[in-house]
C-alpha cells in the first residue's frame, strides 16, 4: 500500500510539476519582454525640444483605453537650418501640426503628424493678398514611454512641395516623392504634471 501511496503521490508530482514549471517560464518571459506590465495610456500635454527646435504637444485619447489619441504640435522655436529651408521656400511661417497617434505594444505608439510651410497672406482693401502653401510636412514616428510622464521619440520628416493641384496643397498626391527627408534620432519628452 505504501509503494501504491507513493507511485501516486509522484505521478501527481509529475502531473503537475510541468504546467507549473510551463507557467513559471510563461511569466519570467513576460516580466523580461516588458509584456505584462500595465500599458501605458495617451494623453497629456508634452513638451521637448532637439538642436534649437522647442515644442508643445497634446495628444487627447480617442477611445476609453487611450490607445489612440489625436495631436497637435506647435513649434516654439526653430533652429536657423529650417529658418533658412522656411525662407528657400519662399514662406514665412510654419502651422501648428496636426496627426494621430495609435499604442503598437503596452509602452510604445506610432504617430503620424502634417503642417504646412507658407506665405502668409496680405489682407487689403486695395491689394489683398491670399496666403500660399510652400511645403508640405510629414512626419512619422515613434513614441516610446521611459516613465509616466518622460518618453523617447524619434521620427522621419518628409518635406513635400505643392504640385500645382489645389487638393495636393492637402496632402502629397499618392505617388509623390519627398523633396528632403530628415531624421531624427531619440530625443526626450516629458509630460506638464498636474498641480
Amino acid at each position: 500500500m505504501k509503494t501504491f501511496a507513493k507511485k501516486l503521490l509522484a505521478c501527481r508530482i509529475a502531473r503537475w510539476s510541468l504546467p507549473i514549471a510551463v507557467l513559471a517560464v510563461v511569466a519570467a518571459s513576460l516580466a523580461w519582454t516588458g509584456e505584462g506590465q500595465k500599458p501605458y495610456r495617451l494623453g497629456g500635454v508634452w513638451v521637448g525640444q532637439l538642436s534649437g527646435i522647442q515644442w508643445t504637444s497634446t495628444h487627447a485619447p480617442l477611445d476609453p483605453e487611450a490607445r489612440t489619441a489625436i495631436s497637435t504640435l506647435q513649434w516654439i522655436t526653430s533652429n536657423e537650418q529650417f529658418e533658412y529651408l522656411t525662407g528657400a521656400l519662399g514662406a514665412n511661417l510654419s502651422s501648428q501640426g496636426s496627426g494621430m497617434f495609435k499604442m503598437i505594444n503596452n509602452d510604445t505608439a506610432k504617430y503620424r503628424i502634417v503642417f504646412y510651410a507658407y506665405a502668409e497672406g496680405v489682407a487689403s482693401t486695395t491689394t489683398p493678398k491670399a496666403g500660399e502653401i510652400k511645403a508640405i510636412y510629414i512626419m512619422d514616428g515613434t513614441w516610446h514611454y521611459t516613465g509616466p510622464d518622460s518618453a523617447e521619440s524619434q521620427e522621419t520628416l518628409a518635406l513635400y512641395l505643392p504640385d500645382g493641384n489645389p487638393e495636393h496643397n492637402l496632402l502629397p498626391a499618392p505617388d509623390a516623392q519627398p523633396y528632403m527627408v530628415f531624421t531624427f534620432g531619440p530625443h526626450p519628452q516629458v509630460r506638464i504634471p498636474v498641480p
